[in-house]
C-alpha cells in the first residue's frame, strides 16, 4: 500500500463495510420487492429489465398518439372513395374463347364447363393474385360441388443439385402437404372416414396424389351419405401446385360425373392451343 497507516486500513474497512451492505440490500429489495412477482439472476438482469419496460411503455405511448390520427386519415380515404381490393383483380385472370379463364401467373386453365360441370365463382386468396381458386357445380338432381385451386408449390432451396435429388426432395415436400390437407379435412369433418390414398400420375411431370373419403352430414340441406375426393398435382412449370376438391351424394351417377371431370378436364395451356 502507498499509505500504510492506521487510517487508511479503516477507511479501506468502512468502504468495503459499506458496499457489502449496499449490495444486501440490494439483493433484499431485489428479493423482498421487485422480485416478487418475476424472479430475476441479479442485478444487471433487473436493471435491463426496467430498461426495457420503460422503453415499451414509451412505445405504446407514441402509438397512442397516433392511433387518432391514423383513424382519420383510414376514415377520409374511404369517404374520398380510394378503391378496395376487389375479390378477384382482373390482371389475376386473362379470357381466352369460350369464356375460359387462365390464371395469369401459373397459367391454369379454369373452362367455363367441364363435362356436366359449370363453373360458378372466382376466389382470390392474397393480394398478388398467387392462390386461386375456381367452384364448379354439377346441376340438379345430382347436386355435386367442385373446387380447383391454383397456387405455389412447396417451396424448394437447391443449388447445384442433380435432378433425381431435387425430385426427391419435391416428393417428400409434397408428402408433407399432402398429410396436411388430409389432416384439415378431417378436422373439419370430424366423422370423415379416408376410404384410400396413393400416387397417382399428372401432366407435366407434376406429382400427383389421391385420396378418397365418405362421410354423414348436412348437405344441400339434408343429412345424408356423402363422397369426398382430393387430387393434388404439384410442381406444375416446377413451382405451383392444382387441387381439386369434390363432394357428391354417394351415388353411382355422381361417381360417375366426378370421373367425367377429371377425365375432360385439362388444365394447361397447351390444350387450349391443341384444340384450336
Amino acid at each position: 500500500m502507498e499509505s500504510p497507516h492506521l487510517r487508511t486500513v479503516l477507511l479501506l474497512a468502512i468502504v468495503i463495510w459499506s458496499f457489502c451492505r449496499f449490495y444486501y440490500y440490494l439483493f433484499y429489495v431485489l428479493e423482498r420487492y421487485l422480485g416478487k412477482n418475476r424472479p430475476y439472476a441479479g442485478i444487471f438482469d433487473a436493471l435491463r429489465f426496467i430498461v426495457k419496460k420503460a422503453l415499451i411503455t414509451k412505445y405504446h405511448q407514441a402509438m397512442k398518439h397516433l392511433l387518432v390520427p391514423a383513424l382519420v386519415i383510414t376514415t377520409l380515404l374511404g369517404l374520398t372513395g380510394c378503391p378496395s381490393i376487389p375479390d378477384h383483380p382482373q390482371a389475376t385472370f386473362s379470357t381466352q374463347e369460350n369464356n375460359t379463364i387462365v390464371h395469369t401467373y401459373s397459367k391454369v386453365v379454369f373452362p367455363n364447363k367441364i363435362g356436366p360441370f359449370i363453373r360458378d365463382g372466382v376466389r382470390v386468396y392474397d393480394q398478388a393474385g398467387l392462390d386461386v381458386s375456381v367452384a364448379y357445380h354439377c346441376p340438379a338432381p345430382i347436386s355435386i360441388t367442385a373446387t380447383v385451386y391454383s397456387f405455389p408449390s412447396p417451396k424448394l432451396t437447391s443449388i447445384g443439385s442433380p435432378p433425381d435429388v431435387i425430385q426427391v426432395a419435391r416428393e417428400h415436400l409434397t408428402a408433407n402437404y399432402f398429410n396436411d390437407v388430409k389432416q384439415e379435412i378431417v378436422r373439419v369433418h370430424p366423422n370423415a372416414v379416408e376410404i384410400q390414398s396413393r400416387a397417382i400420375s399428372g401432366p407435366e411431370s407434376t406429382i400427383g396424389k389421391y385420396a378418397e373419403y365418405k362421410l354423414r352430414e348436412s348437405f344441400w340441406g339434408q343429412i345424408q351419405d356423402l363422397g369426398s375426393r382430393l387430387y393434388l398435382f404439384t410442381y406444375f412449370k416446377e413451382k405451383w401446385t392444382v387441387e381439386y376438391r369434390f363432394t357428391y351424394p354417394t351415388s353411382p351417377d355422381a361417381e360417375k360425373a366426378v370421373d367425367e371431370f377429371v377425365k375432360a378436364y385439362q388444365w394447361t395451356t397447351n390444350s387450349i392451343e391443341q384444340k384450336k
